[in-house]
Formats: structure tokens, sequence, C-alpha cells
């Protein structure tokens, strides 16, 4: 199916961030999510008072490399696990990108332990090659339980892009950057 025919189906507005909204696209037979980047006003502060730019997602190059940071992620994920998925990008709109949507539950705050558990494996081989872990690491303030979908046993992290500037495992104050040396 192409990206203008997944455009043309029903959107509803399922989730809401700092820097922009996932859409549910129906589609006959399958559903999509659809990531659209608009910062609000605390992304455009916070990006302002710390690097005097504008939210990397709200630019052309960044979300292309949030879009190209998913695909990798998600390839990865599928190598080093079985059981925990980053959900992958299928193509970019004007504005962001689009996934397949997950039809799961989010977990409770009793299955967080077990949830943490299962990504550890992922967390560290994730840090030791300089992967962001933000998303989904019980070590980051910003991971919590709408970062996870959990279906048929199956853990998914539907968002892994990271939108306000955090210290990384190397201590600098910026966005998960991949480190190739």
């Amino acid at each position: 199916m192409s990206i203008e025919n997944i455009l043309d189906g029903n959107k509803v507005l399922i989730g809401r961030g700092r820097t922009g909204r996932v859409y549910k696209i129906e589609g006959n037979p399958e559903s999509f999510a659809r990531k659209v980047f608009s910062p609000n006003y605390f992304a455009k502060l916070w990006n302002w008072v710390f690097f005097k730019s504008p939210p990397p997602l709200s630019t052309s190059v960044g979300r292309v490399h949030a879009y190209h940071k998913r695909i990798l992620g998600s390839g990865l994920s599928k190598v080093i696990t079985e059981d925990v998925e980053i959900v992958d990008a299928l193509g970019l709109t004007q504005n962001g990108f689009i996934s397949p949507f997950i039809n799961g539950h989010m977990p409770s705050k009793d299955e967080m332990k077990a949830v943490y558990a299962r990504t550890h494996r992922l967390e560290q081989i994730f840090d030791e090659i300089g992967m962001p872990t933000l998303s989904f690491s019980p070590t980051h303030l910003i991971s919590r339980r709408k970062n996870f979908i959990i279906k048929n046993g199956r853990i998914y992290i539907p968002d892994y892009e990271q939108s306000v500037p955090v210290p990384d495992s190397r201590g600098n104050l910026g966005y998960d950057m991949i480190y190739f040396d």
C-alpha cells in the first residue's frame, strides 16, 4: 500500500506529546500510526534556552534523522531480542512518518518491573553500541508506561524519538546520538 493511500484513510488522534501528535489511520485490511511532529511551547522554549535553535524534530533534517533512527533501532531490536521490538517506520510524510499500528495494551504499573526486565538486554547492547535508550530505559525519568505496548506476549516500543535534550551515557547534554567510535 502506498503512503498516499495510507494518508487518505480515516484518522483519529490517539496520542499527544511535547513534540507531536500520533494518529491512527484506519486502513483496509490493516491500520497504521502516523506521527506528526509539531513541538509545543515547552519544547520550543527548552531548545531555545539550551541550544538557541528550534527543536530538531521540527526541522526537515531532524524528521529524516528520526525516521532513519527508528528504522535502525527496529532492525537491531529484531536481531537482539525475540520478544522486544522497536516499532518500524514505513515511510516519511511531510511532517513525520508512518508506522504499523500495534493493537495491544499499555502495561499496568504492576507490569512495568517485568517490562523493564525484558528490555534490559536491549538497553545494555544499545548502550554498548551508542544507540539511544531514553524511551525505554528505567534509568531515565522520561521512560514511561505509554512508551510500551504489549501484544501477544511481545513488548513493542512505539516511541523512539527524543523530544527534549538530556544528559546521555557520556554525560553530554543533548539529544541521543549514535556514536560510531
